[in-house]
């Protein structure tokens, strides 16, 4: 794959008593895109689902136990957070984006807005 690239000196450009000119570069590569990310809706949950799915997958986890070491841990916390994950997954259904949203509106600018009004 064959990237289009430019480099060239701009020695219109050069800065007074300067012995270097400025070097324009250009590169052309594909820039690859993001997925969209729609969120999970937990207003729109079933709790009580939840509730006995989480208690599945925390039953399939080995036994609670005395830890020795940050490695024990950190593996028990993987373990409990893979199986919450996991809960979420199959309970939370995802939102549908809204084609009204305003992706470039932010706290900031809801904040400046305020102090204009």
């Amino acid at each position: 794959m064959a990237y289009q690239q430019k480099c060239n000196t701009k020695p219109d450009d050069q800065p007074p008593t300067a012995d270097h000119f400025p070097i324009a570069t250009t590169l052309d590569f594909p820039v690859p895109a993001n997925p969209p990310h729609t969120p999970r809706n937990f207003r729109a949950m079933d709790w009580e689902e939840l509730k006995k799915i989480l208690d599945d997958e925390l039953l399939e986890m080995e036994a609670p136990r005395e830890l020795n070491s940050k490695e024990e841990l950190r593996d028990a916390l993987k373990r409990l957070e893979a199986a919450i994950t996991r809960t979420i997954e199959k309970v939370v259904p995802r939102k549908k984006p809204s084609p009204y949203v305003k992706r470039w509106w932010t706290k900031e600018l809801e904040m400046a807005r305020k102090e204009v009004r």
